[in-house]
């Protein structure tokens, strides 16, 4: 846990040391970590994999929206818990109910960049946030070929403000 502390601490730091933003840019919104706080469920995903070493068609995509979700993927939409105390937890539930996997680790909030580090890996996004809808877009490692060369965007729906209760719908 001391790791995570001291990590945490040199989140701000990382991100102050680097800009690609020209001079002349408009300042990003900036979001306040309450508005982060509660359970959001996922609505979509797209990942656009680059699988071959810069072929050009061995780029694929996968998409999916919130009306074929549990129908493709088998599964209930994630469920992520964002706590006060900077950490967070995803949880996925089976059809019938069940949680049968789930990540535990820490956040932050810095302007429009979302930062998560979790014990599995750490994940950057640029977030957007509108009527109760998120968007999260970034480069991950969704084939697991050991490069953060997959461009995600995930949107969540904020369904409850309190993230100290088990969320059930």
């Amino acid at each position: 846990m001391r790791i995570y502390i001291y990590l945490f601490a040199l989140l701000p730091l990382l991100f102050s040391c680097s800009s690609d933003a020209p001079v002349n840019a408009e300042p990003s919104p900036t979001f306040k970590r309450n508005d982060f706080y509660g359970v959001w469920q996922g609505v979509s995903f797209k990942a656009r994999v680059n699988a071959g070493l810069g072929i050009e068609d061995s780029i694929t995509s996968f998409e999916i929206q919130e009306a074929n979700w549990e129908q493709t993927l088998s599964v209930k939409p994630v469920l992520t818990y964002y706590y006060a105390d900077s950490t967070f937890r995803q949880e996925f539930i089976s059809l019938d109910g069940v949680v049968y996997d789930s990540i535990r680790g820490l956040w932050n909030v810095m302007g429009d960049t979302i930062l998560l580090i979790s014990p599995q890996a750490t994940y950057q996004y640029k977030f957007s946030m509108n009527a109760g809808l998120s968007e999260y877009r970034g480069f991950i490692d969704w084939d697991g070929d050991g490069q953060e060369d997959d461009e995600y965007v995930g949107v969540q729906r904020l369904v409850s403000r309190n993230p100290n209760e088990q969320y059930k719908e």
